[in-house]
């Protein structure tokens, strides 16, 4: 009966490896785009990006937090923990929050304690796979002990808290991984900021400051003409002969510029040398 039952349970990682496989290829009709990552002032990792399609939606999976994935009996003897923002505990080997691992596989209890890092979060690669209302997303990651690769199929699910699953190992030395839950479904995202956009450019900074003091100055000054001096009509602008020159000062400035040798300023007599 045992070795039955341990038959069909291989049957199912084959059916779960093949069905890894279908989802990966994108099939017409499917809609499979890059999921742009990008980082915030709360959060540098792998675990936010953008459609390219549409940066108003993407991924945030900050809540997904050192997932678990207990042993499979007959099937597995190892434990796994995923942590999408590279923050997995401190288990040892190449999975300390210095590796900045993603993945990890560890031994049961009452083992060695060998813990070996499944891709670090830096190599994340984000595929989104929209099939209709259905939604999976494809994570990658690389660069593990010794070439360890991994990667998770990520299926969105309103009604599941979350579920982590270890599915088979294929090919060897690459982990395949199912997650559903309602934190890996679509979300709006921010369209600013991170590596996706850095929000307000140095020049148009300096654009509102510009048109800020030029509010103040010209609201102030214009009550300080009419309260004070109690101007009315275009005297209440504020140093009003000194803009009226500005024209005129900036037709002399280009004349000047355009030729310097030949044109005389304007209301000021042609130029000439003083007599010695």
């Amino acid at each position: 009966m045992a070795s039955l039952l341990q038959a069909l349970a291989h049957g199912t990682r084959w059916v779960w490896l093949a069905m890894l496989v279908c989802v990966s290829v994108c099939p017409w009709p499917s809609r499979c785009e890059e999921c742009v990552r990008y980082d915030d002032q709360y959060q540098q990792g792998a675990c936010k990006c953008r459609l390219s399609s549409d940066p108003k939606l993407g991924l945030d999976l900050t809540p997904l937090r050192n997932m678990f994935s207990t042993p499979k009996e007959g099937l597995e003897d190892n434990v796994y923990v995923w942590g999408p923002c590279g923050d997995v505990l401190n288990f040892g080997g190449d999975c300390t929050a210095q590796a900045r691992a993603a993945a990890c596989q560890g031994p049961t209890f009452g083992k060695p304690p060998t813990w070996n890092s499944l891709g670090i979060e830096s190599s994340a690669v984000f595929t989104v796979n929209l099939t209709g209302t259905d939604l999976v997303t494809t994570i990658t990651y690389s660069n593990g002990t010794e070439g360890r690769t991994s990667e998770f199929k990520l299926i969105c699910n309103e009604d599941s808290n979350g579920t982590f699953d270890f599915v088979g190992e294929h090919p060897t030395k690459h982990y395949n991984f199912i997650v559903t839950s309602r934190d890996v479904c679509l979300v709006a995202v921010p369209t600013t900021g991170g590596n996706g956009g850095g929000g307000l450019s140095a020049g148009s900074i300096i654009l509102i400051l510009v048109i800020s003091l030029a509010v103040v100055y010209l609201v102030a000054g214009g009550l300080y003409q009419k309260l004070a001096r109690g101007a009315t009509g275009w005297e209440i602008v504020p140093n009003r002969d000194m803009w009226m020159t500005v024209p005129e000062l900036v037709t002399d400035g280009m004349a000047f510029i355009l030729s310097p040798c030949r044109a005389p300023f304007k209301g000021r007599g042609k130029m000439s040398y003083e007599n010695l």
